[in-house]
């Protein structure tokens, strides 16, 4: 069974990265489709209408929210590892750099 499992998949990327292996190869039933995700859009609720897509709901910032991920996808695979990870989730961490450079100190 080929499994891939990405992060960061209610847009943008991550969504069209489970978008198209969710198509590729055609129906094929040895294939699994892991989409993690804070949140679900309209665009990834179509998407997991697949059969072999599946949602698990992981937010990367909390601890409990991964080790439920972790029980939920050990539970769906059994036995079967992933072969694909791809890990586009962020955190948006807003700093504040209380120094400014101007374009002369630049050049």
């Amino acid at each position: 069974m080929k499994v891939s499992m990405v992060t960061g998949t209610n847009r943008g990327i991550g969504l069209e990265l489970v978008r198209r292996l969710a198509s590729s190869g055609g129906a094929d039933k040895d294939k699994v489709v892991i989409a993690c995700s804070r949140t679900m859009s309209k665009e990834l609720e179509e998407i997991v209408q697949s059969p072999w897509v599946h949602h698990v709901t992981m937010d990367i910032t909390s601890q409990d929210s991964v080790d439920n991920a972790h029980k939920r996808i050990s539970a769906l695979l059994g036995d079967w590892g992933i072969n694909l990870l791809v890990n586009n989730a962020a955190v948006w961490i807003e700093s504040y750099c209380p120094t400014e450079t101007s374009t002369e100190d630049l050049l």
